[in-house]
């Protein structure tokens, strides 16, 4: 099951929200679909996301895994030409 974060994809964007919310939404979907076991995944401005249910407290996933974005390293300090070559973004220029 994935669903989107507000204000992504078709999903309304609900304004005041914070990261810690998340793990409010994934305890809802769970218990709605009467999950005793699951797992999180949470990719690129998302991967917190995941981490604020065991952290709060709220879930307990089984496994948690987070992706960066390859522009991510470069973006903030990483080694020269760690970003997408094969997107728009491209390596940042130094």
């Amino acid at each position: 099951m994935a669903y989107d974060r507000p204000g992504y994809g078709d999903s309304d964007r609900l304004p005041g929200r914070r990261v810690a919310d998340a793990a409010r939404d994934v305890a809802e979907q769970a218990g709605a679909l009467g999950l005793d076991r699951f797992s999180v995944l949470g990719h690129s401005s998302g991967a917190p996301h995941p981490l604020t249910g065991p952290a709060l407290r709220t879930t307990a996933p089984d496994h948690v895994m987070i992706t960066a974005n390859p522009r991510t390293a470069d973006a903030y300090g990483g080694p020269p030409g760690a970003g997408c070559d094969a997107c728009r973004c491209g390596p940042r220029r130094r």
